[in-house]
């Protein structure tokens, strides 16, 4: 009949641009569009990073100036900025697994109606309906896979192009096989304690520096290191005494 006629190629030309689209066309847009976040992402890491660095190296002036919590503001619309350019990537993941449900749809849903069709006039075999009606379905698992692959692909150019960035950066660095002390000073601590939020991770701590000596901190992560360091560069309070070259 006419309407098998039409309904057969019609589901075939339905199957084949859901085929173009779920494997070609939405693999190459998220390759793309992840690449692209990815890039921006980490331009803006970059930026962290030099924020923070700034505000490290920069702490004693920027605490005169009183522009320490200016810079920790930057630091931290930064920090959002960089998480909603990452969330892009979920965002575009749902689009991607929306538009290959609608094309899978579309096509399983036209090999259903043309099978029915068929079958009811005597146009197909029982086995020929059930190629017609399923080969969309099977195919379908298939094709939805090809988006996962394309993300997957976009992290690993942006992972290869990260290291090749690092190994042609022509960098000299430096080495000195002894540090010499050109102005040594002594270091008294008495009883200092010090912590955040009012929890304290040092208590009565007690040692003292004599001129030229090095010591090493050590302790697990948590135990208050980088802690005691900001409290003898004046960077939070403490209690106790804290006395450079008395």
């Amino acid at each position: 009949s006419i309407l098998q006629f039409l309904l057969l190629p019609i589901a075939g030309l339905v199957f084949a641009i859901a085929f173009i689209i779920s494997g070609i066309v939405i693999p190459i847009a998220i390759t793309r569009i992840e690449l692209k976040i990815a890039r921006d992402a980490v331009l803006i890491r970059n930026q962290i990073s030099s924020e923070v660095f700034h505000l490290i190296h920069n702490a004693s002036q920027l605490r005169v100036l009183d522009l320490t919590d200016e810079q920790i503001s930057k630091i931290s619309q930064s920090e959002a900025k960089r998480v909603e350019v990452e969330s892009r990537t979920s965002i575009w993941a749902g689009i991607s697994s929306s538009l290959n449900g609608i094309s899978s749809g579309a096509a399983v849903f036209m090999g259903l109606v043309a099978g029915v069709v068929a079958y009811s006039q005597g146009g197909l075999s029982g086995q020929m309906i059930a190629v017609v009606t399923l080969l969309p379905w099977a195919s379908a698992e298939i094709i939805g896979t090809f988006s996962l692959v394309a993300s997957a692909r976009a992290r690993t150019t942006m992972a290869r192009e990260r290291i090749e960035e690092f190994l042609n950066k022509d960098t000299q660095v430096e080495v000195f096989e002894s540090v010499q002390l050109t102005n040594p000073v002594q270091m008294q601590l008495t009883d200092v304690s010090v912590g955040w939020n009012e929890e304290l991770v040092v208590q009565n701590l007690n040692f003292e520096f004599s001129k030229g000596e090095i010591f090493g901190l050590v302790g697990p992560s948590g135990s208050g290191k980088s802690t005691l360091a900001s409290a003898i560069l004046r960077l939070i309070p403490h209690k106790g005494s804290i006395k450079i070259d008395g």
